[in-house]
This record gives structure tokens, sequence and C-alpha cells, in this order.
């Protein structure tokens, strides 16, 4: 775990990492996962249901859940919504 690798206590760490971040270790990872199932959305052709698996979700409809919570949309409606040449931009930006 987490709190191994590092020695510490786990509700030590878990202090630790909300005083610093403003966020729970649980809502740090999911806005990570959430912010890469953007880009993916974005840059890539994957189905919504690999994206999932790539962010680390086994469950496609949980996955769509906190993504629609997040975001107010589903993940399909965020990938059609985006403006035309969107992932081109992107890649500019990257260069």
């Amino acid at each position: 775990t987490l709190s191994e690798h590092f020695y510490l206590n786990p509700s030590y760490l878990s202090s630790l990492f909300c005083q610093k971040t403003g966020k729970t270790i649980s809502n740090y990872i999911k806005d990570v996962r959430m912010e890469q199932a953007k880009k993916l959305l974005l840059d890539s052709k994957l189905s919504i249901s690999e994206i999932a698996e790539r962010v680390g979700y086994q469950n496609y409809r949980y996955f769509c859940k906190l993504f629609k919570s997040e975001f107010h949309q589903p993940p399909l409606s965020f990938r059609i919504n985006q403006p035309a040449g969107r992932a081109e931009e992107r890649k500019e930006e990257r260069v």
C-alpha cells in the first residue's frame, strides 16, 4: 500500500495528503483518471469501454456515471460536442 511504501500510518498519510492537496487520496486519483479519460476521448478513437478500462475502471456504467457527475455530460456526448479540430489543437500545444 501507499502508506507502507512511505512507512507512514494510513490515517496520518491521508491527513497529510489532504492538507497538502485539499483533496482526499481517492478524490485525487478519481480526478487524475477523469482528466486522462477526457484526453483519450479527444485524442483517440477508442471506445468508451476501452477508455474506461485504460483509466482504471472495470465497470463501464460506473465510469459513465462518474464522468457525467464530473463533467455534466456522458462521455460520448463530451466527445461529440467538442469543436472540430480540437484534437489537432491539443497536439500542436504539446510541440
